[in-house]
């Protein structure tokens, strides 16, 4: 940890200002959600606020699932089998898969999430938006 030399006061209704300088540097922008930690020492911690791998499945998902109606998927042993169809009749179907980890296990949308992002040849991560 870097000492900033910086002391801000906690207002009465318990804010803190972030100094500008330190926003600028950390690109921390207006808006931006922030996520709090306490340490056993009394210490917190403030980092910007990323969104879990199962967040980002679970909200494409939510956004695409009427493509995903054009898909069948198969669930065999540990994978999660796609073939993608879609609206275009002269566009040939596209096939995929992904193996399911056992925290996967009871959640079939992130197989289905992974076995589609395969069959149509994205970057699983990039295709959802979560940023490692």
């Amino acid at each position: 940890m870097r000492a900033t030399g910086i002391v801000r006061r906690i207002d009465d209704l318990g804010r803190v200002v972030i100094p500008k300088e330190i926003r600028r540097a950390l690109q921390i922008k207006e808006g931006a959600p922030l996520e709090i930690f306490t340490e056993r020492d009394g210490s917190i911690i403030i980092k910007p606020y990323r969104k879990s791998f199962e967040e980002c499945c679970h909200e494409w998902y939510e956004s695409y699932k009427k493509l995903l109606n054009h898909c069948h998927f198969h669930f065999v042993d540990d994978y999660t089998f796609c073939i993608a169809n879609h609206y275009n009749p002269t566009e040939p179907d596209r096939a995929g898969f992904a193996k399911r980890f056992c925290e996967d296990e009871h959640d079939p949308i992130i197989g289905r999430v992974a076995a589609y992002a395969n069959a149509m040849g994205y970057d699983l991560n990039e295709m959802i938006g979560y940023e490692d």
